[in-house]
């Protein structure tokens, strides 16, 4: 359930739109074609969405974070080549972190089965890379608004306690197959691709598992 723990305010709203903008509309990168290797072609709002929703949640993760132990402020640099693009948002106390988001009402966390190995490694073009923790914050912002320009106006946007997937966690949802199908209902929206899944609210917040 959603609960506000925090907003993040029209400064740091506008650094997050300036880079979705700049890495759907401008400078397009590799999720342009398609979401990371599945087949479905996304168009540029979507992609500026993904991308947006992604860099609200690793602000407001590295912000509660920073309460805890100082951290790495979420990389804003547009990535040029899908060889940069190594699945690393924070480093947070020596820990590679990636960070994920998720709409306000959401109750699963999903991560593409044909991203991972079965050693819960990112991969990249078949190289594996580590990542220690995964972390997911749902983020209270709209995404039906008629224009890309509009999001940029919105004065704060809310979010809720960040949560953590272990790797370790991570390892025993893949062994459990716990996986959702391409075609399957979530709500009333069908899955583009196969994906791993895990129930929001039943992991560790931030603060009991640091």
């Amino acid at each position: 359930m959603f609960t506000p723990i925090g907003k993040l305010d029209q400064k740091e709203i506008l650094e997050c739109w300036e880079f979705a903008y700049q890495k759907s509309c401008k400078n397009k990168t590799r999720s342009v074609k398609n979401d990371f290797g599945s087949s479905y072609l996304r168009k540029d709002t979507e992609i500026f969405i993904d991308v947006f929703g992604g860099k609200l949640a690793e602000y407001a993760i590295a912000k509660e974070l920073n309460k805890i132990y100082p951290c790495r402020k979420p990389n804003m640099l547009v990535l040029e080549t899908s060889s940069c693009d190594d699945g690393c948002d924070l480093v947070f106390n020596n820990k590679i972190i990636s960070c994920k988001t998720s709409k306000k009402n959401s109750k699963l966390l999903l991560l593409e089965v044909s991203r991972y190995n079965n050693n819960g490694e990112y991969l990249i073009k078949g190289t594996p890379v580590h990542i220690d923790e995964f972390i997911i914050c749902r983020v209270n912002y709209i995404d039906g608004l008629p224009r890309i320009g509009s999001y940029k106006n919105l004065k704060s946007i809310e979010y809720d306690t960040p949560r953590v997937l272990s790797k370790e966690m991570f390892k025993e949802g893949i062994k459990n197959n716990s996986i959702m199908n391409k075609g399957s209902l979530l709500g009333k929206i069908a899955m583009r691709v196969n994906n791993y899944y895990f129930n929001i609210d039943s992991l560790p917040t931030i603060n009991n598992y640091y």
